[in-house]
């Protein structure tokens, strides 16, 4: 949030997948229809126990007549009972995918809208005030270093939205895992604000947690770089990574023994494809 803001003003960079905002009033109309048909169409209830709990990636890619998640789809052939939990993707899901065990999370949103809204108006959750101070202070020090000025109040007022959507979030989620009593969750995007809360809940359970690497990790992102090994009980406990090469340019919270490489299936799987296609005679260099 704040490092967001911090380069918006100072660098003039936008913000990443503000896809919503940046619609015409048309646009935004037609997602909130796409949103309420979603939630119509999609339940999460019933659900069962099950061995592991996948949070897929929704930004699917077209392989052929099914639509496939790059990071998680080679799961589906493990000899495991599980569920797939999917956001959409810009307020589309896209289909068909090749599971029947996929759970879209519309109605857990909706739910999550409007008693966020309420409990905002009604000012339900109010900070302490030595909480308040403290985000004051931090303001302060980043408003010097930057030489910026954002406003300290507005933070204040933003820290507490985040806590009001974390506490609802929890409760939601926490009573899904109890139902779906998972040994394992196997994530990617783990900064995700939802990803966060399994993960919390997963830590106060005893769950181990894995995340996917999904794309570039360096030692500017700012998701997976802390000044020293922590507990977080935000972070997952496993980072599965595609190479050395990424481990070792990061500054993980987690001891390196928990820090994999892996590859990636669906890269080795689409090398191997051209890899295996018959060449194609007659090129025309242009």
């Amino acid at each position: 949030m704040i490092y967001n803001d911090i380069n918006s003003i100072s660098e003039k960079i936008g913000r990443a997948h503000d896809y919503f905002n940046s619609k015409k009033l048309k646009g935004k109309i037609k997602d909130v229809v796409v949103f309420f048909r979603n939630v119509i169409k999609h339940k999460i209830y019933p659900i069962e126990s099950r061995e592991i709990l996948i949070l897929s990636h929704p930004r699917r890619i077209k392989n052929g007549l099914f639509y496939d998640c790059p990071y998680t789809d080679f799961l589906r052939n493990i000899n495991r009972s599980y569920y797939i939990f999917e956001e959409s993707c810009i307020s589309e899901h896209l289909k068909p995918v090749r599971t029947n065990e996929i759970r879209y999370t519309d109605r857990i949103n909706l739910r999550f809208y409007i008693e966020y809204l309420f409990m905002k108006l009604a000012n339900r959750y109010k900070l302490k005030e030595t909480d308040k101070k403290h985000i004051i202070d931090v303001i302060e020090k980043i408003n010097k270093e930057f030489k910026i000025e954002l406003d300290k109040n507005i933070y204040v007022k933003k820290t507490r939205n985040e806590l009001i959507k974390f506490k609802l979030l929890y409760k939601y989620y926490k009573k899904i895992i109890m139902k779906i009593n998972p040994k394992l969750i196997i994530e990617v995007i783990s900064y995700e604000r939802r990803r966060k809360v399994i993960n919390s809940i997963a830590k106060e359970y005893g769950i181990p947690t894995i995340e996917l690497q999904h794309g570039t990790i360096g030692k500017y992102e700012i998701a997976y770089n802390f000044l020293n090994k922590r507990r977080i009980h935000t972070f997952p406990d496993y980072l599965f990574l595609f190479g050395d090469f990424w481990r070792d340019n990061s500054r993980f919270p987690i001891d390196s023994n928990k820090v994999i490489s892996v590859g990636w299936s669906y890269f080795e799987e689409k090398i191997k494809e051209y890899q295996d296609a018959d060449s194609v005679k007659n090129n025309k260099t242009i």
